[in-house]
């Protein structure tokens, strides 16, 4: 079953201050916000439920620029995977 639905959530002001928003992720923004948020937020989180953009198929040059994931994969690895061996 596919829903349509608005994203939104609620947040007090000053834990929400304590997480930020990492302007420089542009696709993973949300996953990257909400996994830093565990334990600084009281979130509920279901890994069955996906919520994707909606594919345009005419426009193929857009759906390639939403489904490219590699910068931010690459900022998020530098960031926390950086000094792991």
């Amino acid at each position: 079953m596919q829903l349509k639905i608005a994203n939104f959530f609620i947040a007090r002001t000053e834990r929400l201050k304590m997480v930020g928003w990492d302007t420089a992720l542009k696709r993973l923004d949300h996953a990257d916000f909400f996994s830093r948020a565990c334990g600084v937020l009281v979130t509920v989180y279901n890994r069955e439920m996906k919520c994707l953009h909606a594919p345009v198929s005419f426009d193929h040059h857009y759906m390639a620029f939403r489904n490219d994931y590699a910068a931010d994969r690459e900022l998020i690895g530098q960031r926390y995977y950086s000094d792991r061996k």
